[in-house]
């Protein structure tokens, strides 16, 4: 009833009908101020700001932690230090929630933070890393060399979300130096350092770096990010041919297709992995379904092991030309490809309702025998055979 009462009151609510509320809610139980302070953090009463910030204070629970939860959504210069002082306390991981969606501009009042207690700075240094503060990053690299664990680990956290270009120099000096433990994070902090530099400029300044680096490998994933030919040429170039390989999976450039092929044909160790990644590319490009297909086959004959294979077929049943059909026939004796083979020839032949003829016949009825044999056990298997059977009809 009681929040009935506000869900009503909202429709009139001004601020005269707010100081009404907050007066009474002196006399009032603790769940019930819950409620109001809830209802005057959704009304965004910044008229009340104050009455919310003094329950944050509160030794009830449920009721302090609305308070946080309303601060945040009211907003304003008060309620954002009441928040803040809270990133070291019982209620940091609230506080912290509402800081991240906190209605005003407090980037300010997070890099301040950068200099309280080391549990306020580990709290404060996700904040400045999710609102990308850039102006917090020398503070965030001083925090770097913290004697707190934690705030160390939330400072290298952070470099992914406040690092630029002026600080490429330096994250390069320290990924030189670093422990294997680090390493990530200051990867992570040179990939946003560069993001916003061109391709060719990205691999400049990091074939600089490369050239006089210790660890060369620990360069990788920066060239891979550049994924430009240049880039893509020195990991296929590199000494580390197993960390080459792995920082060549993340390269975001369609060119990868008959780079990853060759991969998956040189190494068999790498083929899985290689022709995983080659099928992504395949299904997300914009080649006609033919192409499509003749890739998707090429990556079949490269033999990957049965769950590639399947993850092939699956993206060649979204290309359903009628050499998919004859191709996917090839996979229906094997027990771990079978099912997903006559899921391509039966999409195919439904698809497709003007072919005919003995092999589209041939490879529904074995589709259906597969699809027979798992009936007993997979209801879907069941309306799969009927499917079949109304294709067959039409043949």
């Amino acid at each position: 009833y009681r929040c009935a009462a506000l869900d009503f009151a909202g429709d009139f609510a001004d601020d005269a009908l707010y100081a009404a509320v907050v007066k009474k809610m002196l006399s009032l139980s603790d769940a019930a101020k819950t409620d109001i302070v809830s209802w005057l953090g959704a009304r965004h009463a910044a008229s009340q700001a104050n009455a919310v910030i003094a329950a944050i204070s509160s030794a009830d629970e449920e009721l302090a932690l609305a308070a946080i939860r309303a601060a945040g959504k009211i907003g304003g210069q008060e309620a954002l230090n009441a928040l803040v002082a809270q990133l070291g306390g019982a209620h940091a991981k609230e506080a912290s929630a509402a800081l991240a969606a906190f209605n005003g501009k407090p980037n300010a009042a997070f890099v301040a933070a950068l200099d309280g207690t080391p549990a306020t700075q580990a709290n404060a240094l996700k904040l400045v890393a999710k609102r990308r503060i850039t102006s917090a990053a020398d503070k965030v690299f001083a925090l770097l060399n913290s004697p707190d664990r934690e705030v160390r680990t939330a400072a290298y956290g952070a470099l992914a979300g406040v690092t630029t270009p002026a600080d490429f120099n330096r994250l390069c000096g320290l990924l030189n130096q670093a422990q294997e433990d680090d390493v990530k994070a200051l990867q992570a902090g040179l990939k946003n350092a560069l993001a916003k530099e061109s391709p060719d400029m990205q691999y400049k300044m990091v074939a600089g770096q490369m050239a006089a680096a210790p660890e060369k490998a620990r360069y990788y994933p920066l060239l891979a990010q550049a994924a430009s030919k240049e880039a893509i040429d020195a990991l296929l170039a590199a000494d580390d041919r197993q960390a080459a390989f792995a920082a060549l999976l993340t390269v975001q450039n369609p060119a990868m297709v008959d780079v990853l092929y060759d991969l998956a044909r040189q190494n068999p160790a790498w083929t899985d992995a290689a022709i995983s990644r080659y099928t992504d590319f395949v299904s997300k490009s914009r080649n006609t379904p033919m192409r499509k297909y003749q890739l998707y086959r090429r990556g079949l004959e490269a033999k990957p092991s049965p769950k590639v294979q399947n993850k092939l077929l699956k993206a060649l049943s979204k290309t359903p030309v009628f050499p998919a059909l004859t191709l996917a026939m090839n996979y229906m004796d094997a027990p771990a490809t079978a099912e997903t083979a006559a899921m391509v020839v039966k999409t195919v032949a439904a698809k497709n309702p003007a072919l005919g003829g003995e092999t589209v016949a041939a490879a529904l009825k074995k589709a259906q025998e597969v699809y027979a044999g798992l009936a007993k056990s997979d209801a879907d298997a069941g309306y799969a055979v009927d499917e079949i059977k109304g294709l067959l009809a039409k043949l």
